[in-house]
């Protein structure tokens, strides 16, 4: 019997730390058009924190915000799908930073892709 490779769709992202007031982070992730970004949340959106961004010039876009310990938890969940994009800022020579890394801005992260496995809307309702 021959496992299945499921489908996947790829997304850049990028965190920005909010230090004002108690700590959160956000990510925006953008996807290459709407309908992979639909396709995406059937997975992410497991987790209450991902959602849609408003307005229909941003349909290609996906949010996640959270606290700390939150952040913490979806970097472990994510782990093996999310990859640092290469930094050669300030001589890094094409090094890898975490997604929330300071190393070059206290506001943003490093940019990131990170590979999502759809799962069909029909198996999401045998879950159920």
């Amino acid at each position: 019997m021959t496992a299945l490779t499921p489908e996947t769709v790829t997304a850049r992202g990028i965190l920005r730390h909010r230090f004002w007031g108690t700590y959160s982070a956000k990510i925006v992730l953008e996807f290459p058009d709407a309908a992979s970004a639909t396709d995406a949340l059937r997975t992410l959106g497991r987790d209450p924190s991902w959602g849609t961004v408003k307005g229909e010039e941003n349909a290609n876009y996906l949010l996640w915000i959270g606290d700390s310990d939150a952040l913490e938890a979806l970097k472990v969940a994510l782990a093996d799908r999310i990859t640092p994009e290469p930094c050669n800022a300030f001589g890094c020579r094409n090094a890898r930073h975490d997604i929330d890394g300071l190393e070059h801005s206290v506001d943003f992260g490093a940019p990131f892709t990170l590979t999502v496995p759809i799962v069909p809307a029909e198996q999401l309702s045998l879950e159920e």
